[in-house]
């Protein structure tokens, strides 16, 4: 759906030419794209479960306005980061601000790389360092909100829950 209301189908292996800045010729098309809508037969997708991939935070303040726009009406948001380098500054006030203002249960953490380890202890070392790092901003976070002895507090931390990190290749 180009930006000025035109709909056009294309086959799934041109999408690259539509919606990515990876020649000059396909940013130039992907700038005057709205949004792409891909109906492929996936498991995943069965019983009216839609799957939507926003563009990436802090590339364009555009993007991270699409992104922002469409947080409150998910029932659950998935944040991928650098198991190696997680949670830049912008990352971090992202999650902070925007994430974690939602219910915990809904996010679910991807740490993408943890193949660049050398041993899988170093790659749960990895995870685990992300999810501390996670509860350790909620719990801030919370604390800075409500107080930290207050029944609001208490409450707070009955609700989010432990956080949901998972490992993926890189690869």
């Amino acid at each position: 759906i180009y930006k000025e209301g035109r709909e056009e189908t294309i086959e799934v292996e041109q999408l690259g030419e539509y919606v990515t800045k990876l020649t000059p010729e396909a940013e130039e098309v992907a700038a005057t794209i709205q949004e792409a809508i891909v109906y492929y037969p996936v498991h995943y997708c069965q019983n009216n479960v839609d799957i939507i991939d926003t563009p990436g935070l802090n590339d364009e303040e555009s993007m991270t306005d699409v992104t922002l726009s469409l947080l409150p009406s998910v029932d659950v948001a998935i944040m991928v980061v650098m198991v190696q380098s997680p949670f830049s500054e912008y990352e971090r006030e992202f999650l902070e601000t925007n994430l974690l203002s939602q219910d915990l249960s809904k996010i679910i953490f991807i740490a993408t790389g943890i193949d660049r380890f050398n041993n899988p202890v170093d790659a749960n070392k990895g995870i685990k360092y992300i999810e501390d790092r996670i509860q350790r901003l909620v719990l801030q976070r919370s604390k800075d909100e409500y107080g930290e002895n207050s029944s609001e507090y208490q409450v707070y931390l009955k609700k989010i829950g432990k956080p949901k990190i998972f490992g993926l290749s890189a690869y």
